[in-house]
């Protein structure tokens, strides 16, 4: 008699094997990728927040373009999105495309920070740092360049002066060679009077001080063009004012007058 509770022999054989796959095809868990990867956010929790406030896709690049644009770039869509440094080598792996490409050769192996060092040795601009430099140093203010336009010129110089400083002294730097370049030695002692410790600071009070001192400028041209304008109206006023007067006065006879000495 056949016992219901008792398994078929197939049915054991079946769950035996499927129970040896998959301790053969055993994953670790979302906690366990993570510690090791060195990131606090499980994959769930990152995709929460990617589907809460969005998600930031880097752009490509072929070689053709500023290097270290795209790598600013690509580092805000790593901090943005909280890629471990697995998941930023994969996405700069396939942000790669066209000559840039190339630099995967025999690349398999290759960490995230091996990768960016081989890229800026092909596209960067390693050779040319002390031309950089050089420009930086001679850089002034062009006619009719806004402030902005200078200092977004003098961030541009940095990062290829420099390439992947980041520091506090490279932000001091950067901020010297922006006050040296205004080329106006008022302004300058100004901007230097207020201390200011980075870039942008320096920007916001150069532009700040220029604004006040063209509404002084402005005013002052005004009220001088106001004057050299008066004098013409008001001669003609004065001359028709007095001959009104002197026809308003009493004749008098000056022969009847004795002069006294």
């Amino acid at each position: 008699m056949h016992d219901e509770r008792r398994p078929d022999a197939k049915y054991v054989d079946f769950r035996r094997k499927q129970s040896s796959r998959s301790e053969e095809y055993s994953y670790d868990s979302e906690t366990e990728v993570e510690e090791r990867n060195g990131s606090t956010d499980t994959s769930r929790d990152r995709v929460a927040r990617h589907r809460k406030i969005g998600y930031l896709k880097p752009e490509k690049f072929d070689g053709s373009t500023c290097l270290e644009t795209f790598l600013v770039q690509f580092d805000n869509c790593a901090q943005f999105n909280r890629w471990n440094e697995s998941e930023k080598l994969h996405y700069l792996r396939w942000s790669l495309k066209g000559s840039a490409a190339q630099m995967l050769w025999g690349a398999d192996d290759m960490s995230f920070k091996r990768l960016v060092s081989r890229l800026r040795s092909r596209f960067g601009s390693s050779d040319m740092e002390e031309r950089y430099q050089a420009e930086l140093q001679c850089r002034r203010r062009r006619p009719n360049e806004s402030l902005r336009e200078l200092a977004q010129d003098i961030r541009r110089l940095m990062m290829l002066s420099y390439p992947g400083d980041r520091s506090a002294m490279a932000e001091r730097l950067a901020k010297e060679y922006f006050v040296a370049a205004l080329e106006d030695p008022d302004l300058e002692l100004k901007v230097r009077e207020r201390e200011p410790q980075t870039l942008d600071s320096a920007l916001k009070t150069a532009q700040r001080l220029e604004v006040f001192r063209n509404a002084v400028r402005q005013r002052r041209q005004r009220a001088a063009r106001q004057v050299a304008e008066l004098p013409d109206s008001w001669s003609d006023v004065s001359v028709e004012h007095v001959a009104k007067v002197e026809n308003d006065l009493p004749k008098t006879d000056i022969s009847n007058i004795e002069l006294t000495t």
